[in-house]
């Protein structure tokens, strides 16, 4: 890819532009209206209908969330505060598998992205997580050099990442190669976005950065 450009930010924070490829925080493209939200109040997960804002569900999920979760159909994916990784089935109101590291219990900041058959997810142990969707079973990690707090997005085989050292990384989604990486040298906390084989990043310099052909 060529060299970055540099455009002061005015007042994005989190630049974020979808197209059919990508998958951001979950999100799939929808065909018909949503029913319900799932929402997180730690340390429960709220289930809300979107019409009445009546209280349709509260599950019992984790320790202290701090980001948004992810949700696929019927099952909603989120990291907590203790390092734990869960899916939880919104029809049984139960908690699908769990992934845990037993040797260190870092909190997971981000959200976690999702597509049909993974879910992929940064964590404060520098590592990026890609797990089978239905099952939780580890296909690779990835370490990043870095905290990583901005979610993942996932365009096409790529999975596109930023840590808090500014170093940025184009993975297989595969299996965790790195295809692509620069160091911004400034630390990126929130997400990238993609669009016409570009993507943009926001970092704490101030200034937005393109990438691409």
């Amino acid at each position: 890819m060529d060299q970055a450009l540099q455009f002061p930010v005015l007042a994005v924070r989190e630049p974020l532009v979808l197209d059919q490829e990508l998958h951001h925080r979950g999100q799939r493209p929808i065909k018909r209206p949503l029913e319900h939200s799932a929402k997180l109040g730690a340390p429960r997960l709220h289930v809300v209908d979107l019409e009445t804002g009546k209280a349709l569900q509260k599950i019992d999920v984790a320790t202290y969330v701090a980001s948004s979760a992810s949700v696929y159909e019927n099952l909603v994916y989120l990291g907590d505060h203790d390092g734990r990784f869960s899916c939880v089935d919104l029809q049984n109101g139960a908690i699908s598998w769990t992934w845990t590291n037993e040797l260190v219990h870092l909190p997971f900041l981000a959200s976690p992205s999702v597509t049909s058959d993974r879910v992929i997810i940064g964590n404060e142990d520098k590592h990026i997580y890609c797990f089978n969707r239905e099952d939780g079973g580890l296909k690779w990690k990835f370490n990043t050099g870095s905290r990583v707090h901005a979610s993942v997005v996932v365009a096409g085989r790529n999975v596109l990442s930023a840590n808090l050292r500014g170093d940025l990384h184009i993975l297989d989604i595969k299996n965790g190669t790195v295809h692509w990486s620069y160091e911004l040298g400034s630390a990126v906390t929130g997400n990238p976005a993609v669009e016409n084989r570009k993507f943009f990043v926001a970092a704490s310099d101030g200034y937005l950065y393109c990438f691409g052909e």
